[in-house]
């Protein structure tokens, strides 16, 4: 078994010209590719999985680089393929803007009426029924000469 870290791992999987024009984005590709890697095979992406916090080593065996070396490459014509649909959409998007009714276009009578004068004056008597003041006033009175 040999240990390897993301850098070494995407000197393997990637072609030199690659890894030597950007090192950091080929081990991130590579980090990319190990976490979708894991939830391929039915494993949960957390802090202990590639590009997840942990620093890590990875050791393989010559045969285990060559079997991942085709599931990369499976990978990235899938990654480039998502990545061309997304463009399109968004270009479809882009295309044929969304109409938004414009402010002039609104109804007036859909607005709500504004309340008038008697609205008010129906409001107040709405008010739930009690004693009158009178009524207060001789039960006072009452408890008073108790």
């Amino acid at each position: 078994m040999t240990t390897y870290t993301t850098r070494t791992l995407a000197a393997k999987l990637l072609t030199d010209e690659v890894v030597d024009a950007n090192p950091k984005a080929a081990t991130r590709e590579v980090r990319k590719f190990l976490r979708a890697d894991t939830v391929a095979k039915g494993g949960k992406v957390g802090i202990d999985t590639p590009g997840k916090g942990g620093r890590y080593t990875l050791d393989l065996k010559v045969a285990d680089v060559k079997a991942m070396a085709k599931r990369f490459a499976a990978w990235q014509v899938a990654e480039e393929k998502a990545k061309a649909e997304r463009a399109a959409l968004k270009a479809a998007q882009a295309a044929s803007p969304i109409e938004v009714a414009d402010a002039t276009d609104e109804d007036p009578t859909d607005e709500a009426p504004e309340a008038t004068d008697e609205d008010l004056d129906d409001d107040a008597s709405d008010e739930v029924a009690g004693p009158s003041d009178e009524e207060i006033a001789a039960m006072l009175s009452d408890e008073d000469d108790e």
